[in-house]
C-alpha cells in the first residue's frame, strides 16, 4: 500500500479513538433511531405492562415519544430510557393492542408524565428483568 495513504488512514483511526467517537466495549451506547430499535420497543412494552399493572389507573399508559435511550453489553442487554407517556382510551382488564389505544383526547383525562426505565434483557435465556421505573 502506498505510505501517503496509509499515514492519513491511520491518524483517523487514532483521532476516531481519542475523541471517543468510537463507543468502548460495556459502555452505554446512544440510540439513534429509538423508535425503530427492536431491543427499545421490546424493553418498552415490557416496561409500560408492568407500569400499567402497578396504577390504580384504569386505563393503560403507553409511550407517545422517546426523549433518549441507551443500551450497554452486560450479560445481554440493559436498555435505559427516558420516554414521555400518555393516558388511552383502552381500558385495563379488556383485550387490548397499544396499537390500537388511541391517547385521551380532552382534559382531565388526557395525562402526561414523563418516565424513565432501565430494562436488563439476557435472549438467551429468554429472561427480562425491570431494574427500575420512575415516572413523574
Amino acid at each position: 500500500m502506498d505510505r501517503t495513504l496509509v499515514t492519513p488512514i491511520l491518524f483517523a483511526f487514532g483521532f476516531i479513538s481519542f475523541t471517543g467517537i468510537q463507543s468502548q466495549p460495556g459502555h452505554p451506547i446512544n440510540i439513534v433511531n429509538i423508535t425503530n430499535n427492536e431491543g427499545i420497543q421490546n424493553a418498552t412494552r415490557f416496561a409500560m405492562s408492568a407500569y400499567n399493572n402497578q396504577t390504580n389507573d384504569i386505563f393503560v399508559f403507553k409511550v407517545k415519544r422517546f426523549n433518549n435511550a441507551t443500551v450497554q453489553v452486560v450479560k445481554g442487554y440493559k436498555y435505559v430510557v427516558e420516554a414521555v407517556i400518555g393516558r388511552t382510551t383502552c381500558r385495563k382488564g379488556k383485550p387490548f393492542n397499544f396499537k390500537d389505544c388511541p391517547f385521551q383526547p380532552k382534559p382531565p383525562l388526557n395525562r402526561e408524565f414523563v418516565c424513565y426505565y432501565t430494562v436488563w434483557s439476557i435472549p438467551w435465556e429468554k429472561k427480562w428483568i425491570l431494574l427500575s421505573l420512575k415516572c413523574q
